[in-house]
């Protein structure tokens, strides 16, 4: 079932949520962000990370999707950080 709600990266109060069929994930889509996956449960990976850290992962997450035409599975909070950390560099 298809639910508006804020996008967990960027804010965006016009994303939308929508289980991700016989998986343990869901997907998001954003205008911002485009489309990615997270792990059925709350957002507590991304509730303590800077707004700078999640617009990082908002432009890996667009990036790879424009690129593979595939959702990026965000899963653990080890694997933001990498991919923060790549950013950064």
């Amino acid at each position: 079932m298809l639910k508006q709600r804020t996008c967990p990266l960027c804010e965006n109060k016009n994303a939308w949520e929508l289980p991700v069929s016989g998986q343990d994930k869901y997907e998001i889509r954003c205008e911002t962000c485009t489309i990615y996956h997270l792990t059925d449960g709350p957002d507590e990976g991304f509730i303590n990370l800077p707004k700078e850290d999640r617009m990082l992962l908002s432009a890996y997450v667009r990036e790879q999707y424009q690129k593979e035409k595939m959702p990026v599975h965000l899963d653990q909070i080890e694997n933001f950080r990498d991919i923060i950390d790549d950013r950064k560099r």
